[in-house]
């Protein structure tokens, strides 16, 4: 009855995402089979005169110590903190560039509150010449897109301007792209913006997490724009993808 009993509510717990029903169903298994273990040790007893409840006593200890570390395990790991999903960020950006004139979707972050129960933050790419009314639009419809396939709620969406009117600064857009990627271990460059009255530039680049030295791979991106394109201020930021694949 403690075996049916553990099956069944661990059943239940991984149906409803439950990780309390899936470990009080392991946990009524385990059950079952220490009182198994004391019976034949009781019956090799009976039969042959092997005492050898101190040997199954240690063995059962050290059952009892691995089945609570991989009970504790997940728990404590979502308390401590997680990577995200790569599959559920991977889907999400992909529904927020569906959307039309959004050129880019970077920096999402998700937070996991529970079973199914994801909040999260986003950036968009939308063109320079989009109004205030048109963005409100814009960020609503992706906020209630987002919720009903992926019930993530994004609670923030932030906005990148892109230059689009211009020849020139498309032009100077795609020499910083071409220096940017020529660099080891760069994942994105995004947020580019350029103001050709304040000769000032200004994106986000993402080095990836596996790199020795992201600080001396910024550097050297900051030292080739500059050189590249002189009298220019520059604000680079040195940026992270926490979906990082």
């Amino acid at each position: 009855m403690k075996i049916v009993l553990g099956r069944y509510v661990k059943s239940v717990g991984l149906k409803v995402n439950s990780d309390s029903l899936v470990n009080s169903g392991e946990d009524a298994t385990l059950d079952s089979v220490i009182s198994a273990s004391t019976l034949v040790a009781a019956a090799v007893f009976l039969i042959a005169g092997i005492s050898l409840e101190a040997w199954l006593g240690a063995v059962i200890s050290l059952v009892i110590v691995k089945s609570g570390i991989e009970m504790l395990k997940d728990t404590v790991s979502r308390l401590l903190g997680e990577r995200n999903d790569p599959d559920l960020a991977h889907s999400i950006k992909e529904t927020v560039l569906s959307f039309p004139d959004v050129s880019g979707a970077y920096d999402l972050v998700l937070n996991n509150y529970g079973p199914d129960s994801w909040n999260g933050s986003i950036h968009i790419e939308v063109p320079d010449t989009y109004s205030a009314d048109m963005l409100d639009r814009l960020i609503r419809e992706i906020q209630v897109t987002v919720y009903t396939k992926h019930n993530v709620i994004l609670t923030a969406i932030g906005v990148y301007s892109v230059n689009t009117h211009d020849a020139e600064t498309i032009e100077i857009r795609n020499k910083i792209h071409d220096i940017v990627f020529s660099r080891e271990h760069v994942l994105q460059l995004h947020g580019f913006y350029l103001v050709k009255e304040e000769k000032t530039m200004r994106f986000d680049v993402v080095v990836s997490l596996g790199a020795d030295d992201r600080r001396r791979i910024y550097t050297e991106i900051l030292n080739d724009v500059s050189k590249e394109f002189p009298g220019y201020q520059f604000q680079i930021v040195l940026d992270t993808d926490f979906s990082e694949e």
